[in-house]
């Protein structure tokens, strides 16, 4: 090879050109990862009308972390009053991703407690753990509703009128994060009277109050315009002899659903993307710290 042409390979090679290229492929790869993956969601999105939600007794088949995360939350609340409500299977909204819950609450403060765990797997099998969080939930008689979560998550649906969400993934420990409900709860209703439904409406059925929850914000999801009702169809991704774990038995019958409209997919989709999600974060972040400093929150040195 000429001695020229290694030459002009390697030290004439024209700089704007190279960049131009690299400049389109970046373009090209930010508008399929923005544009292209909100279309799975279009296409493969089932959400329950009627969400099923069942209890969930085989505890052994969790992942060994979920269980010490649910006995040590169990261990952090009683002290304070919550009562053990059990563990159940939340409606799948995705393939291959499943959430437990497992329930406590406190009947004397009217407080709703969980811990959901989000298993991912890859068709159905070797499911793993990908991310744990806590929250409590407070509901009052004119219909507001006080959540406060640890989790670094976004919200895929839009809130509906009334509830009020404060994301605090620093308060790790489940204690020190229902100190902090508390004091939120008393900082933006401090008159108002708390209604526990769990009770007065649900007569302590935690499966029926946890799905009419879902329902009515996947109810207020079709009116923004983000869910459309799509008729009759089978939900279940595998059957119910399949060996998995995590699948929900009653799930396998046909039932009434909503698919995501294009506005849906898009904007539910762009909010768990990342730059996305991280900007959104940060500022429900930085609004729950100026809450909590609001209503004198400290958080103490050992948690």
């Amino acid at each position: 090879m000429p001695d020229g042409f290694i030459h002009d390979m390697y030290f004439n090679f024209d700089l704007p050109l190279l960049l131009f290229y690299l400049s389109v492929s970046f373009a090209v790869v930010f508008c399929l990862y923005v544009f292209g993956v909100p279309l799975v969601g279009l296409f493969t999105l089932r959400v329950e009308v009627a969400p099923t939600v069942e209890p969930f007794d085989d505890l052994s088949s969790l992942a060994e972390k979920v269980r010490r995360r649910f006995d040590a939350t169990a261990e952090a609340l009683q002290p304070l009053g919550f009562e053990y409500g059990g563990v159940f299977l939340l409606p799948q909204l995705v393939r291959n991703v499943r959430l437990i819950i497992c329930v406590f609450v406190n009947r004397e403060e009217s407080v709703f407690a969980n811990t959901t765990a989000i298993y991912v797997s890859r068709n159905n099998e070797d499911w793993k753990l990908h991310f744990q969080y806590t929250g409590f939930s407070t509901q009052f008689a004119d219909g507001t509703d006080i959540s406060m979560h640890n989790h670094r998550l976004a919200r895929t649906f839009p809130a509906p009128p009334g509830e009020i969400t404060v994301v605090a993934p620093w308060l790790q420990h489940p204690a020190e994060l229902c100190r902090a409900h508390r004091a939120i709860t008393a900082l933006l209703a401090p008159a108002k009277q708390k209604e526990f439904v769990l009770d007065t409406d649900f007569q302590g059925d935690v499966a029926r109050f946890v799905s009419d929850g879902l329902a009515k914000k996947y109810a207020f999801a079709q009116d923004a315009g983000y869910l459309v009702e799509a008729g009759n169809t089978v939900v279940a991704t595998v059957a119910p002899d399949s060996g998995n774990p995590y699948q929900s038995p009653g799930a396998a019958a046909a039932s009434a659903v909503y698919v995501a409209t294009v506005k849906g997919a898009f904007l539910m989709t762009w909010r768990c993307l990342w730059p996305f999600r991280t900007w959104i974060l940060a500022g429900r972040v930085c609004h729950a710290r100026r809450l909590l400093a609001d209503a004198g929150f400290e958080q103490t040195p050992a948690s």
